[in-house]
Order: C-alpha cells, then structure tokens, then sequence
C-alpha cells in the first residue's frame, strides 16, 4: 500500500511500476484500480466498482453476482498477480 497526501506522486509510482512491468513483459499480470472514475482514467485501470461488475445497471446495494458474472470476474483475475489501488482511502 502506498500512501501520501494528494498530489505528492503515488499515481506517478504506479505509472513506473506500470511501465517496469510492460518493459518485462508483464504487464497481463497487473491490475490497476481505483475508488473513483477520475483516479481510475489517470492511472489507465478500472473503478473497483467496475471490476466487481457493480456499475450503475445494479439497482439494489444487495444484488448478487450472477454465476455467469462470477465466472467473468475468476477468468479475468485468473492470471493476475499483482493489483495496484489508487485513491484506496476515498
């Protein structure tokens, strides 16, 4: 976990770690996340509410995953080793 007040460069860190594992072919095996859209769009990743398949189309704050969607989310998590998460105190 990385933390610091804003503007003082945690999503520049996850900019280089980004680009080391792009340079060493890696970068399939890293996720990167975000509490907010905005912080989602700077570091090139996904809403943690997104990732979870819980975007606006989710009427209820108690609706479960479908099997199919549980599914999706173990595909797409399954060769993933490593997840950055921007703006985790948001």
């Amino acid at each position: 976990m990385l933390g610091g007040a804003g503007g003082c460069g945690k999503s520049r860190v996850t900019e280089a770690i980004c680009a080391f594992m792009s340079h060493h072919d890696r970068l399939h095996t890293l996720r990167s996340l975000a509490s907010s859209s905005a912080a989602a769009v700077a570091i090139n990743g996904l809403t943690i509410q997104s990732m979870l398949r819980e975007g606006r189309n989710r009427l209820c704050i108690n609706t479960t995953l479908t099997q199919t969607e549980i599914t999706s989310i173990e595909t797409e998590w399954k060769n993933i080793n490593y997840c950055l998460i921007d703006e985790i105190s948001m």
